[in-house]
């Protein structure tokens, strides 16, 4: 057993995507992840959790799992910026990346967004989304995810 103990919760966003050939077509997209923090301590230090999941989008991703990290900077930079990797319906890799920016006029709005770009395996962005944490409707099961992990 692990002396210095980490924790663990869970986070799902839901919105819409576009793809750059196509941006007047939204589809629908979801992330559910389970979000670890391995050691407080290294937390402490790298602000960095890992991330695992799943990712669907709309005749992009069906179901598809995904793996990255989230970076904590909220109180230093006043972002959380996350990078997700995962892969297509097509077969081809993709990487989400984007962050929550917080705004101390808005500060639930600010943590609850999440602008996106999907970027393909050469770095080129290949569409855009906004997710959005249902904190009316999830706030109680967001919470009680958080757990301590040995």
């Amino acid at each position: 057993m692990k002396l210095v103990p980490g924790f663990r919760f869970r986070e799902t966003m839901r919105g819409t995507f576009h793809r750059l050939d196509t941006p007047a077509e939204d589809r629908a997209i979801e992330i559910a992840l389970a979000v670890e923090a391995e050691d407080v301590r290294r937390f402490a230090r790298d602000k960095t959790w890992s991330v695992t999941g799943h990712v669907e989008a709309e005749g992009f991703a069906a179901h598809r799992a995904l793996g990255g990290t989230i970076e904590m900077h909220l109180f230093d930079e006043r972002r959380v910026p996350y990078r997700c990797r995962f892969t297509g319906d097509d077969g081809d890799e993709y990487e989400l990346r984007g962050q929550k920016e917080f705004f101390a006029l808005s500060p639930v709005e600010s943590l609850t967004v999440l602008p996106a770009s999907i970027y393909d395996a050469r770095g080129e962005e290949v569409a855009r989304a906004v997710l959005r944490f249902d904190a009316r409707n999830e706030l109680g099961t967001f919470v009680r995810s958080f757990r301590l992990a040995f």
